[in-house]
């Protein structure tokens, strides 16, 4: 198991502005980033774009990978600190960062100012965080994205869903019903409308309406997929879908892998749901560890499956990264396999690859050396 350190694993929270908006940060791992953090996990939220409800899921992140993981909250949806208001409202209405289009520019300004030039990036979506991960793709395409992984992803045909038949009248046309407590408030005595201002309404009904205000775009605004930008970063891509989602239903994934037959695609089959950070937030954190390190292992496999000779030198250096998070020995073990296995005339990565990842899944969560049985895979 990577070892992170006690204090390490506390969570820290910060509160910017970004695009005039009041922007809640939360970071697990180094907070500022310090020169030798090269890697960054940086989650990117659905709606509403609380960071407080990834806690779980980050916590876990971090401790299995080891690296910073941070999340970034929607402008304008977070319960905001003493002294701050949720927008500087010129700011906010000239450029709309409370909508769609505000909330990507928003995310985007946030990496140019408080993420050093240079970061690697792995990008976290959830739901229509996706959405706004391929935007940023798009806009941007020099980030140093290495992956992005897409979970729950809402990126086409949101008001045609199951869910979004129900919302699109409710977002769309009754976003103000949030202002109704405030109405009602006028008609309370001062004190008592006092105190109940100190104690919800300053903290709930702006963020509130906030993220029906994005919800209502949303249904407006996401409906054909971006196949050209997913086809320019498909080796980016990692998604994975709910099989019982209601906002971006089985048939969704089914067209979309139709579409991309070489892309990452899984369906979900251990009954996680869309709101997953309410009570899978861990088992999602080591499916998207597994995910990424699988990812990583499977292009280092196939490129030197391919062109061992001239990527021999760049699996040595890539040990070299496996083996400062693992046991001394354990990352020069699988290199030094992998190239023997390459002289092996008509033998292909894929016929061992299986069992050879989970040999290294399980010695790199423990520290130990490799088993005698996968050894012997090798050598008979």
């Amino acid at each position: 198991v990577v070892s992170v350190a006690a204090d390490d694993m506390d969570p820290h929270t910060e509160f910017i502005y970004c695009c005039g908006a009041a922007t809640e940060l939360l970071k697990f791992g180094s907070s500022p980033l310090s020169s030798e953090d090269k890697l960054l996990f940086l989650v990117v939220p659905g709606n509403p774009g609380v960071v407080g409800f990834y806690r779980t899921f980050m916590q876990n992140l971090h401790r299995l990978s080891g690296r910073p993981v941070w999340a970034v909250s929607h402008a304008g949806h977070s319960k905001r600190p003493d002294g701050f208001s949720l927008t500087d409202a010129s700011a906010a209405e000239r450029d709309d960062v409370l909508g769609l289009n505000g909330q990507v520019e928003h995310k985007l300004a946030f990496l140019r100012r408080h993420v050093p030039i240079g970061t690697r990036l792995v990008l976290v979506g959830h739901s229509i965080g996706c959405y706004m991960i391929l935007e940023m793709l798009k806009r941007n395409p020099e980030l140093k994205v290495l992956k992005a992984i897409l979970l729950f992803p809402t990126i086409e045909r949101m008001a045609q869903s199951p869910q979004g038949k129900v919302m699109t009248p409710v977002l769309c046309q009754m976003r103000y019903l949030a202002y109704l407590p405030v109405f009602l408030l006028s008609l309370l005595p001062g004190a008592v409308q006092a105190l109940l201002v100190r104690l919800v309404l300053t903290d709930f009904i702006p963020p509130a309406a906030n993220s029906m205000y994005l919800g209502g775009q949303e249904m407006r605004k996401v409906l054909e997929r971006d196949n050209l930008t997913i086809e320019k970063n498909l080796d980016k891509l990692i998604f994975y879908y709910g099989a019982a989602d209601h906002w971006c239903p089985v048939t969704y994934f089914h067209d979309i892998r139709r579409d991309f037959p070489q892309g990452d695609f899984q369906l979900c089959d251990k009954g996680f749901r869309h709101a997953f950070v309410l009570d899978a937030g861990q088992e999602v954190a080591q499916m998207v560890d597994s995910k990424t390190l699988l990812n990583a292992a499977t292009v280092y496999m196939s490129m030197a499956a391919t062109r061992p000779t001239s990527l021999l030198a760049a699996l040595r250096a890539h040990a070299a990264l496996i083996t400062r998070t693992m046991r001394a020995g354990s990352g020069r073990w699988w290199i030094e396999m992998l190239e023997w296995n390459l002289k092996r005339n008509g033998l292909l990565i894929s016929e061992i690859y299986d069992a050879v990842w989970a040999d290294f899944r399980f010695h790199y969560r423990n520290g130990t050396s490799p088993s005698a049985r996968i050894k012997c895979l090798f050598l008979t």
